[in-house]
This record gives C-alpha cells, structure tokens and sequence, in this order.
C-alpha cells in the first residue's frame, strides 16, 4: 500500500509505472534487475476520480484508468464511521493485549458529526487518542480529541 501517492515526483511516479508495466525494478545500490510479482495499491487523496488520475503522470494513469476503484472521502460515508470506529478500536486492542471499549450512543453521535477533514487516517488518530485517554469502560464523548490536520 502506498499512500499518498499524488505526493510522488515524476521521477518516482516514472520508476512505479516502469515497474507495473514490466515487473522488475532495481534495488538502491543494486547492480541487477530484481523481478518480483506484488499487488499494489495506490491512496490517492482527491475528490472526484477525475482528480485523482490528473494527479498522476500519464504513464501511471494510464495502466491504473482499469483498475480503479474510487472511495468517496470519509465526511460522504457518515454511517460508515460507528464501523470503522469499533473496527480500528477492536484493532488497537487486539495489539495492546486489552478488552475493546465500546463507543457509547453519544460518542458515536459525536464521531458522525464531525466533518473529518483528515479523512480515516484522523479518525484512527481520534481513536488511538481515546483508547488512552479513556478512564471509564466505554468511550464517552470527552475521551474524543479532534485536532484538526496541518495544512498542506
């Protein structure tokens, strides 16, 4: 997965197409082509997917124009967002060995509400927060910190 991949120069976005289009790629400091078969994933942050394919050099746009799967920005998917809460929740769980509190009625009232201008990667931020933050069993609406994302 790599993300933010309009954030690529021509360069790098050139070395990406070359190694979609043929399957081999140089390691840094390599002396031979190394041929490998992944599956690769581009995040592309845009509105529309018109947008996120202008974002790319043609060389890369072209061969991803098929196999582009466009997903709306995270404020146009609100009743997505209890879901990827408890998932991403359920998820630092598992990793820090404890029990996922739940979001009470409130928080998660709180959680559609706000507009996400960081999209997912901000709400797993809020929900990392308030994971620690969190004195009580379930995540109550003053365990939730927004900060807002730096401007670009």
């Amino acid at each position: 997965v790599l993300g933010h991949a309009e954030r690529l120069d021509a360069h790098q976005q050139h070395k990406l197409a070359t190694y979609l289009k043929l399957g081999w790629f140089h390691r840094v400091y390599g002396q031979m082509s190394v041929k490998a078969r992944t599956r690769v994933v581009l995040l592309v942050e845009a509105a529309t997917e018109a947008e996120a394919i202008g974002r790319l050099i043609p060389e890369l746009a072209e061969p991803l124009r098929e196999r582009l799967a466009f997903l709306p920005p995270l404020a146009q998917r609100l009743k997505d967002i209890p879901v990827l809460a408890e998932h991403y929740m359920r998820l630092l769980a598992r990793r820090e060995g404890k029990k996922a509190a739940p979001f009470s009625r409130e928080a998660t009232d709180k959680l559609v509400s706000y507009a996400w201008p960081g999209n997912v990667t901000e709400l797993v931020n809020v929900i990392q927060r308030a994971a620690i933050v969190a004195s009580e069993a379930t995540i109550i609406p003053d365990t939730l910190i927004f900060v807002a994302p730096s401007e670009k």
